[in-house]
């Protein structure tokens, strides 16, 4: 099916100006060519399709190279009828797994353990991530958010 939409790159001006567009100076986009209008095509969902090259699924990649053999995740079946895979408990903390922004830290420690934008590898508490995971299972159990 296709579909006009308003332009995503002008916002439907049919104008883009950015950091070569000097003051109050614009050029045609390029996108729309000026008619603040694209068109798209797009399928509707009908059913969620299985997949035969996966054996195993991960909540995230979290920096890591995933393979069959890496701790945590699911099989792609238990996955298919609803388990939410493990996260690798062994490759990174609950910061790198559950953070979901700037200050919004799964546990309390996570803002003293980094001091500020520091490298989560500096982390005071990075060495004791299993601490650290059970206190985010007993957090999560609770339902403390």
């Amino acid at each position: 099916m296709e579909l006009e939409i308003e332009c995503r790159d002008c916002q439907a001006t049919g104008l883009y100006s950015g950091i070569a567009e000097a003051g109050s100076c614009a050029i045609v986009c390029h996108t729309c060519r000026g008619t603040g209008k694209e068109r798209i095509t797009v399928t509707a969902f009908s059913e969620r399709r299985r997949r035969g090259d996966i054996t195993k699924v991960f909540p995230g990649s979290f920096g890591i190279c995933h393979g069959d053999e890496s701790p945590g995740g699911c099989s792609y079946e238990e996955w298919w009828s609803g388990a939410t895979p493990a996260p690798c408990e062994e490759y990174y903390c609950p910061y790198i797994f559950d953070n979901r922004g700037m200050s919004n830290k799964p546990l309390e420690r996570c803002r003293q353990g980094i001091e500020g934008f520091g490298s989560i590898r500096r982390c005071l508490f990075y060495g004791e991530k299993e601490i650290c995971w059970r206190e985010y299972w007993e957090k999560q159990k609770s339902g403390v958010k």
